[in-house]
């Protein structure tokens, strides 16, 4: 049963407000932010890869990555390399296009 316009515009909100939890220079895979909202870590990247402009400047978006740490977004083009470049301005350090998890995952996040 598809879920109702509401309901998804609320679990949307939820979602980016755990999102906005995450503290600067730290990150979350899309799963571990989707579990804190109940959903999947695939849908919490649907999600976050149909943000607005505007939200985006609203919302810490870019400090959720995929659990290998690699930046999913990159696909999206203009998307990925602005995370990138939102993160190295947190002092997060991404070669390959890769956050190293185990230094920059939040841990109090999980």
């Amino acid at each position: 049963m598809p879920i109702e316009s509401d309901s998804k515009e609320n679990l949307k909100q939820q979602l980016l407000y755990e999102v906005n939890k995450i503290p600067v220079g730290k990150v979350l895979s899309y799963g571990e932010v989707g579990a804190k909202v109940g959903i999947t870590g695939w849908i919490a990247g649907r999600i976050l890869s149909g943000m607005t402009k505007e939200e985006m400047k609203q919302f810490a978006w870019q400090r959720v990555v995929n659990k290998q740490g690699y930046i999913s977004a990159l696909k999206l083009g203009f998307r990925g390399n602005l995370q990138i470049e939102l993160l190295r301005a947190e002092g997060v350090s991404i070669p390959d296009c890769t956050v190293d998890m185990e230094v920059y995952s939040w841990q109090g996040g999980v």
